[in-house]
């Protein structure tokens, strides 16, 4: 690894703002902490996003070492884990760009990128539903586009806002409110005529 992280070094931050400050400012001590605070919660998203954990791991590294070339151009971030996870979304796709087609890129995506559903589908039925609506559930999520997934992803498991969301995906704030609303219509109505049938 480029980065000799510590995790002491986070001690120094209080929070993320701070943290994001020093590291533009050029201490190494910031880099690291950013590295070992987002480390976790950037390679879960990779692994949605590409299914590959040498990639992932690969991206991550690619991400912060190019952070830290261009640290004196960067702007200040509302919201430093949005800013990591975006970029590390861009460096995934540049990665694969260069390794594979855009079909066989996007299949991949499709195909891998929601197969672990554990974390949603644990906050949504723990809360609502009883042991018996837990195969309901992921029936009803193969209903969904991939694209509503993704949405769906990014709001349940990182807490992102539609305008995050948009920005991240390209969409407009409409599209993105569009999907989640469909998403969100075609859950309940599986869900509900699958009950109701039974």
């Amino acid at each position: 690894m480029f980065i000799q992280a510590n995790r002491s070094d986070e001690g120094d931050y209080h929070n993320d703002n701070e943290l994001w400050t020093a590291f533009r400012e050029g201490n190494r001590k910031a880099l690291s902490a950013l590295f070992m605070r987002y480390y976790d919660t950037l390679l879960r998203y990779g692994l949605k996003l590409i299914s590959d954990e040498d990639m992932t791991r690969d991206g991550i590294q690619q991400m912060f070492l190019r952070l830290w070339e261009k640290k004196e151009n960067i702007a200040d971030a509302d919201s430093v884990k949005f800013y990591l996870l975006l970029s590390l979304r861009r460096t995934l796709f540049r990665m694969q760009d260069r390794n594979a087609s855009r079909e066989r890129r996007n299949a991949e995506f499709g195909n891998n990128q929601f197969d672990s559903y554990n974390n949603i589908e644990s906050k949504i039925i723990d809360q609502e539903l009883e042991e018996e609506r837990k195969a309901l559930y992921r029936q009803a999520l193969n209903e969904l586009t991939n694209r509503q997934k993704e949405i769906l992803f990014l709001r349940l498991h990182h807490g992102m806002k539609n305008k995050e969301i948009a920005e991240m995906t390209g969409l407009t704030h409409q599209r993105v409110r569009n999907y989640m609303s469909e998403a969100v219509s075609k859950l309940k109505e599986h869900i509900f005529d699958t009950r109701m049938s039974n």
